[in-house]
């Protein structure tokens, strides 16, 4: 299985979520900001390479987590799907709803870019969600702009909203 979506990037964030579990607006720490990811059960943001634009996402559940060749950023982290098996991605303003069999996955976010399209790179995205129960977060590959701390922050306050 693998569908592609488009996305627009606003927050410099791609937001995986449970459907089953309310999304919740997670609080980045600067530490979160270096190790490329925030994550709390039934949720993780990964942070994009690019602040604003275009991210075409690849969704797959198969594989082993190993990184592509050529991405610049690989981040593997434990997700629970509840079952029917629905997973919503969001750019903080669009989501798209994903069948993912219920079940324990390591979720492998490889982000990497492609061409140039209209002056500026294209940035891509895979997401494989690869069966498994206990798989512990790790960072695969770090671009420049990472500079993660070990153990990796696997603990995130909610956004504060209003009621």
């Amino acid at each position: 299985m693998s569908e592609v979506y488009d996305f627009f990037i606003f927050y410099s964030q791609l937001i995986v979520s449970d459907e089953a579990i309310a999304p919740v607006p997670l609080d980045w720490t600067e530490r979160h900001v270096a190790q490329g990811f925030i994550w709390r059960p039934g949720t993780v943001s990964f942070g994009t390479l690019g602040d604003v634009g275009d991210l075409r996402v690849e969704v797959r559940v198969a594989g082993d987590p190993e990184a592509l060749p050529d991405a610049a950023r690989a981040i593997v982290v434990p997700f629970s799907v509840s079952p029917p098996g629905h997973v919503t991605l969001s750019d903080c303003v669009n989501e798209e709803t994903v069948g993912v069999p219920a079940g324990e996955y390591a979720l492998l976010c490889e982000m990497g870019y492609s061409s140039v399209r209209s002056g500026q790179e294209a940035e891509w995205c895979r997401l494989s969600f690869v069966p498994g129960g206990d798989v512990q977060p790790e960072i695969l590959r770090a671009d420049a702009e990472l500079s993660p701390q070990y153990p990796l922050l696997m603990e995130a306050a909610q956004v504060w909203q209003p009621s």
